[in-house]
């Protein structure tokens, strides 16, 4: 009962999230929207060089937003299978699905918005298509070398208090 518990609770965050993750992706990629903005990337060499580094900008931003929350989903998974009283192949792949869901519908608003108002993606629906393959791959690497602590590097800088990121972030 409790992992059947456990599991609803990730899914109602995993999509209170989505809509959180709307907003905070549109800001991590918002440096890289800037710097591609306006580039003539079907005319120049020049633009289209612009374009993508707008793209890696915004994929640098979305990469470090989106991992951030990974991070959070492996270890509250984590904490819950080593509590115990909850099965760890049925609460795994449910924190697989909590943890992309988010990513895959901002991605599919991220398009739909780019194709019917403007008829072409811009550098941040570009970058979040092109770091899918990375989240998954994210996650995977956390499940399977949970000793090597790559996102505590990273989760260093982000700005949380020293508790939340102790409880969160470290083993």
């Amino acid at each position: 009962m409790k992992t059947l518990g456990v599991c609803v609770v990730l899914m109602i965050v995993g999509s209170f999230v989505w809509k959180v993750s709307l907003t905070t992706l549109n800001i991590a990629g918002l440096p890289g929207a800037f710097v591609a903005w306006n580039a003539n990337k079907h005319e120049s060499v020049t633009g289209a060089l612009r374009f993508l580094a707008g793209v890696l900008i915004s994929l640098a931003g979305q990469c470090y937003v989106y991992l951030v929350w990974v991070a959070v989903v492996v270890n509250f998974t984590k904490q819950m299978v080593h509590s115990g009283d909850v099965l760890a192949p049925v609460l795994w792949p449910v924190s697989f699905i909590a943890s992309f869901f988010p990513v895959y519908l901002c991605a599919a608003a991220g398009t739909g918005e780019a194709e019917m108002e403007y008829g072409e993606w811009n550098a941040q629906v570009y970058a979040i298509a092109l770091a899918q393959p990375g989240y998954h791959h994210s996650l995977l690497h956390l499940r399977i070398f949970p000793e090597r602590d790559f996102v505590g590097l990273a989760v260093d800088y982000v700005p949380v208090p020293v508790a939340a990121r102790m409880t969160l972030f470290r083993k």
